[in-house]
């Protein structure tokens, strides 16, 4: 079978829709680009949340785990289900995307002396807790000040013995909720020569001082915390910046059985305190508007000949997969227009050519040679040549770009499909699609005859009335084909509507359908 390969390239941004509502930034991915054995890196990330319910993953590798234990350390949201949806409308529900919109975010995981979250919204608020985190804006290159809701009361941070909704199963622990907030000085924090944490350093400050200065101690406990107890006293001055996210949690994919409410058979060595040290999860944000692509080979004409033998040969179309938020990206579609006309829609499938941490993923779609004679205009039905256009949209929520640099051109040549000429004898009695289909006011009906025969070629009606035959005796063994000019054996136009031809030739008979168009 011969093909003909057609590369389309392109590369897209689509658009999210969350509960109704257009954003203008969506999350791109969230990406481990440390860890602690250095399997994941910048050049060659592992993915940061889960792989199902529509969220963002750019990279496929989902066997090896984010973490040197192999396990998957998952990005979510609080008191989210399953779908990326869900775990938006959670993190964004204070501020919106007000603080979001296109800043990156990272979570470093360095356990140092001087991470700590205050824990706003537990049963017993006022501590501040030592955390094994630190949560900085990557764009504007500023620290954020974290607040917590201690879900479990234990008064410290790490994984509680009760399951997230992410997946099924009741084994995924999910951390205490976090809640990123903005420095006092967000305004002017930022620094192009390094990080500046200066904001979340004086807040800490602050906020010890805070405490002290209400009753609480002056001295960290044995876990580096300072606990309120019941003294009553509040480790917050209040000089914090608005709320970034809310309701951020991290889940342990199939870690362990937490039906019972506890960890029963947990993995050797497993720390509950968090990811690794070393561990980097990347937050990436993007602006949700179409972006332009091209054409592999932009305005080149491809020449297709058709003959009898090869109708069923195919011609492909490939592209190359979009830059979309989700990946796999089930609701992308394509929109491919012949000849100024709608002529598929083409989901977003994948189909990989390399396996390596930036492996080209590809849409591909196919054409059989058929598909051609099928949509030769009527008006052009008498020519044996034509060139047919083609045009791509990318769609996603409602929003379109169209192929920037003009249409694609394929330049197709049935003379000798349509000569009756056509060299060999068929090997069987066939009775062919006629073309065009549907038609105003002529089609062609193409029959094959492997020896000389006595043939009858009849028209009816839906009723079963016979509008118009053809008879010809000892008609040649080859390739046949009649012109129908919608009138019956009386030269009579006959109406709009759907008729069978059936052609009798020894002890073959066939009957095809076809539709008249007024």
């Amino acid at each position: 079978m011969k093909k003909v390969a057609i590369l389309l390239s392109l590369i897209v941004s689509v658009q999210l829709i969350a509960q109704g509502q257009k954003y203008d930034t969506y999350f791109k991915a969230f990406l481990v680009t440390a860890n602690g054995d250095g399997s994941c890196t910048k050049e060659a990330p592992c993915t940061g949340s889960q792989y199902w319910g529509g969220f963002p993953t750019k990279y496929y590798d989902y066997q090896s785990g984010n973490q040197s234990n192999e396990k998957f350390w998952f990005f979510h949201g609080g008191g989210a289900g399953q779908s990326y949806d869900d775990m938006v409308s959670r993190i964004t529900g204070a501020s919106g995307w007000t603080y979001i919109d296109s800043n990156d975010f990272e979570y470093r995981w360095t356990y140092d002396d001087d991470n700590y979250a205050y824990n706003a919204y537990g049963t017993n608020p006022g501590s501040l807790l030592r955390v094994p985190f630190e949560i900085w804006n990557t764009t504007k290159g500023y620290r954020l000040c974290p607040l917590l809701l201690d879900y479990d009361d234990n008064e410290s941070f790490g994984l509680v013995p009760e399951d997230h909704p992410g997946s099924s199963g009741s084994n995924d622990p999910f951390t205490d909720w976090i809640y990123p907030r903005l420095p006092a000085n967000w305004e002017t924090a930022g620094n192009t020569a390094g990080d500046d944490e200066t904001g979340y350093q004086e807040w800490l400050t602050k906020s010890i001082a805070a405490g002290v200065a209400s009753g609480g101690p002056a001295t960290i406990d044995a876990n580096g915390s300072y606990l309120i107890g019941t003294t009553g006293a509040d480790y917050n001055d209040n000089t914090v910046g608005p709320e970034v996210m809310g309701h951020n949690v991290f889940f342990v994919w199939n870690l362990d059985d937490v039906s019972d409410g506890t960890f029963d058979n947990l993995p050797s060595g497993f720390s509950l305190a968090g990811m690794e040290k070393g561990s980097v999860l990347k937050i990436l944000t993007g602006v949700a508007m179409p972006d332009t692509f091209s054409w592999a080979s932009p305005n080149v004409i491809d020449t297709l000949n058709i003959s009898q033998s090869n109708i069923t040969d195919t011609l492909f179309l490939n592209w190359t997969h979009s830059e979309s938020p989700y990946e796999p990206s089930e609701y992308l579609t394509y929109r491919l227009h012949l000849d100024g006309k709608l002529f598929k829609s083409i989901r977003d499938t994948l189909i990989i050519l390399d396996e390596s941490p930036y492996e080209l993923y590809i849409t591909s779609d196919t054409l059989l040679y058929q598909d051609f004679l099928d949509n030769w205009p009527a008006q052009f039905q008498m020519l044996p040549r034509k060139t047919f256009t083609f045009d791509l949209w990318a769609w996603f929520a409602g929003d379109s770009i169209k192929i920037n640099d003009g249409s694609h051109y394929v330049y197709v040549n049935r003379y000798d499909y349509l000569s009756i000429a056509a060299e060999g004898v068929p090997l069987e009695f066939a009775l062919h699609e006629n073309y065009p289909n549907p038609f105003n006011p002529t089609t062609t009906l193409r029959f094959d005859l492997p020896e000389v025969s006595d043939i009858t070629l009849t028209i009816y009606n839906m009723l079963g009335q016979k509008v118009r035959t053809f008879n010809y005796q000892n008609t040649s063994a080859g390739y046949h084909s009649v012109k129908w000019n919608a009138t019956n054996d009386y030269g009579e136009q006959v109406g709009a509507g759907v008729y069978l031809y059936q052609l009798q030739a020894k002890d073959f008979v066939k009957t095809r359908k076809m539709v008249l168009l007024k």
